[in-house]
């Protein structure tokens, strides 16, 4: 059995792809870009421990269009996400949550402080700590400070009064603003994807464009 092509066809071929080359390379890298984007959403998910997967929904990508052949993968820093995780991305000092922004405007600790959770909080609770602290009532719940002559003897913090108020137990502590360092470089991590399969990509988007002929 003899099995040849002519050379015309070799060659509407060859145009077909050339024509096509634009919308094959689109696809390519846009593939591309998501691949990149599930890459960083495991590393970071992996790299810090996460449970909460949404956490590492920060990033967002442009498509590459047939007349822009360029994607743009990029953190939106306007998300929550982002906001929850900035100390990850930039490195530094982290933003202060509910508590501790409640904390600086009664002026009970300085911008410069944070509290560290001693153990785990239901989100009720964290609740019923905000309305203790801001309330003059005797609660189970109340604030340490060194200033403060009946707590001077404390770490400052937030305590718990249980046992019948017999005892006492820290639920957060005050402590010094953290310095954190960078975590994950987005540059590095994105190009190594890129380099180890954008072949594959292409090869697929090649296929997918003869498909469609």
């Amino acid at each position: 059995m003899t099995l040849d092509i002519s050379t015309k066809t070799v060659q509407k071929m060859l145009v077909d792809a050339i024509r096509d080359m634009p919308y094959i390379s689109m696809l390519a890298i846009n593939d591309m870009a998501f691949d990149a984007k599930d890459s960083l959403k495991k590393s970071m998910l992996a790299g810090l421990e996460i449970e909460k997967a949404s956490l590492a929904n920060a990033f967002r990508i442009k498509k590459a269009k047939k007349t822009n052949l360029t994607a743009v993968l990029f953190v939106n820093k306007d998300s929550w996400q982002y906001k929850a995780l900035e100390q990850h991305y930039e490195g530094g000092d982290r933003a202060r949550k509910g508590m501790e922004l409640m904390l600086q405007s009664m002026g009970a600790i300085k911008k410069s402080k944070i509290l560290i959770p001693m153990a785990k909080i239901r989100k009720r609770g964290y609740s019923d700590i905000k309305n203790a602290l801001n309330s003059k009532a005797k609660s189970d719940y109340f604030l340490a400070t060194k200033t403060a002559k009946k707590t001077a003897h404390l770490n400052e913090g937030i305590y718990a009064r249980v046992n019948a108020g017999h005892k006492v137990v820290g639920i957060m502590m005050i402590r010094d603003k953290p310095n954190y360092k960078k975590r994950f470089d987005i540059t590095s991590i994105t190009e190594k994807v890129v380099n180890r399969r954008f072949e594959q990509h292409f090869n697929i988007a090649f296929k997918r464009a003869i498909k469609t002929r």
